[in-house]
């Protein structure tokens, strides 16, 4: 009898058993999605016109008019009062809206995964068709040579699983991590310790046999995650209004406005003498932690309605369907 351990690197999976690996594998990552944390967060990104700190200069901002809402009289200004309540709803409406935003993103690439996904276990009822084995033998193939339905096919390998039976080349380079008959664990990038010999008498060399091992690896878990963990590009527009609001804006426009305005402030309190702190009206000596952040959240509205704009002309260009290039 055939010893089991060896089962593996001499028969193979079947085709059937290989894609309902693949797609319970690739399921389990894709819905792994949504454990992960943002590698982005709250932080100025381009993609993020709304980040952290816009968002406790905006504050600051509203602070700083709820305390302005007194008169010169000190009776309380309704109009500011309710201008400052705006600004600070307005503010965590669009922080809102962009989190949802990025979240409608991350789902409609989820639902895309899962779609291909669904087809891949649709098809594996039938029989799977291979391509060719006449494929040129280089490392920048798309296909792996591999035992499936104890037949030596040429399998994708993006549609390679763990457990699959590989036929590696000495000089190859392993698609995935895997474990040769031997007992020798590869990993994916690494070559096989085995080399062509020379024969020193004619000088020809002595071509080896191809290697089995058993794949210990997905190398389509490997790709959705780092699907996962990609962005879309940001376009021109987005990097012209990162740079203007969290380069120039925030590192250079409010750190001067900010000083020359509490100089200002300063001053203007020292020389008022029994005047009170409120009625100074003190806080309008500091615009730029007004004006600049007041216009700031309207920023990232306008951009989204430039996009959903673009998009849907793009849609009505190609006859897609809603939902498409979102």
């Amino acid at each position: 009898m055939e010893d089991e351990s060896h089962l593996p690197f001499t028969k193979g999976l079947s085709s059937k058993e290989a894609l309902v690996r693949l797609v319970r594998q690739g399921r389990q990552t894709v819905n792994g999605w949504s454990n992960t944390k943002d590698s982005h967060g709250y932080g100025c990104t381009t993609g993020r016109v709304l980040c952290r700190n816009s968002f406790v200069i905006s504050l600051t901002s509203a602070l700083f008019l709820l305390v302005g809402a007194a008169t010169i009289e000190n009776q309380l200004s309704f109009g500011l009062l309710g201008l400052s309540i705006f600004h600070i709803a307005f503010l965590c409406f669009a922080h809102y809206v962009q989190w949802k935003h990025f979240a409608h993103s991350s789902e409609i690439k989820k639902h895309a995964v899962l779609r291909a996904l669904d087809y891949v276990e649709k098809v594996s009822t039938s029989p799977m068709p291979y391509a060719p084995l006449g494929e040129p033998l280089s490392d920048d193939m798309f296909t792996q040579t591999a035992i499936r339905d104890n037949k030596i096919v040429a399998v994708p390998r993006l549609l390679l699983v763990e457990g699959d039976t590989l036929l590696l080349r000495p000089s190859q380079i392993a698609p995935c991590d895997c474990r040769l008959e031997s007992g020798e664990t590869l990993k994916k990038g690494g070559h096989i310790g085995s080399k062509v010999t020379v024969n020193k008498f004619t000088g020809a060399t002595t071509p080896l046999t191809a290697v089995r091992a058993v794949a210990t690896s997905t190398p389509l878990v490997e790709h959705l995650n780092s699907v996962g963990a990609s962005r879309r590009k940001s376009t021109p527009l987005e990097h012209q209004i990162h740079y203007c609001l969290h380069v120039v804006g925030e590192r250079v426009i409010l750190p001067v406005l900010v000083s020359i305005s509490l100089v200002a402030c300063s001053a203007r309190f020292l020389h008022d003498g029994i005047q009170s702190l409120f009625a100074t009206r003190f806080v309008f000596a500091i615009p730029s932690l007004i004006i600049l952040p007041l216009v700031t959240p309207t920023i990232f509205f306008v951009l989204l309605f430039v996009q959903k704009m673009g998009n849907s002309a793009i849609r009505n260009e190609l006859h897609a369907s809603e939902g498409e290039y979102d």
